[in-house]
């Protein structure tokens, strides 16, 4: 088991989508939070919080109720992504490490957890590179996390992180890159999935 949590970010507001992201189908049995989810299990951590909308905890609840997570309301999620980070990091234990999953973000695979997890004591935090780009997810250890509890909700979170060392991971998988934020990219990635 790994000594990490995952905190998956799904409480965006999705306008373009005309759906919440973390309920698009990823395949024929799973949505993109439940696939999520299960890489996460599978990599071998067991503790993950998922940030959403509090008007979708409902819906989801039945996975909290069978150990799969833990969920958290953003109340606001117009403050941005560090809101939601903070909310996630609230509910893990001091100087562990955290795995930052955006839910729009659908394609991470166990091996890359396990191969970021074994970056981990190189840097503050670890990011997925391909062709120079970087990717998802982070893996961010205890200097960043402790930096994030002090809280900076005014702060943007790319920026906070400009101040601490990173490792690459050099991925020969593009879709580390991938951002599902469109029904056009959507529909590129998962021609089936709505037919």
């Amino acid at each position: 088991m790994v000594n990490a949590i995952a905190i998956i970010l799904a409480a965006g507001e999705s306008s373009r989508m005309g759906q919440p992201k973390w309920r698009l189908p990823f395949n024929a049995r799973h949505c993109f939070l439940e696939a999520l989810i299960s890489v996460y299990l599978k990599a071998g951590i067991s503790r993950i919080v998922v940030v959403m909308n509090p008007g979708h905890l409902d819906e989801f609840a039945f996975h909290a109720a069978a150990g799969e997570c833990v969920l958290i309301g953003n109340n606001n999620p117009g403050a941005g992504r560090i809101r939601s980070v903070e909310l996630g990091i609230s509910a893990m234990d001091d100087g562990t490490h955290a795995f930052l999953q955006n839910v729009d973000n659908p394609f991470t695979t166990a091996d890359l957890i396990d191969q970021m997890w074994h970056l981990r004591d190189t840097a503050d935090y670890v990011v997925p590179v391909f062709q120079k780009k970087r990717g998802h997810p982070l893996l961010l250890g205890p200097a960043v996390l402790n930096m994030l509890r002090t809280g900076h909700a005014d702060c943007d979170f790319k920026e906070l992180l400009h101040g601490f060392p990173s490792a690459e991971l050099h991925c020969s998988d593009r879709h580390i890159l991938v951002n599902i934020n469109t029904p056009e990219t959507y529909n590129s990635f998962f021609p089936l999935a709505l037919k």
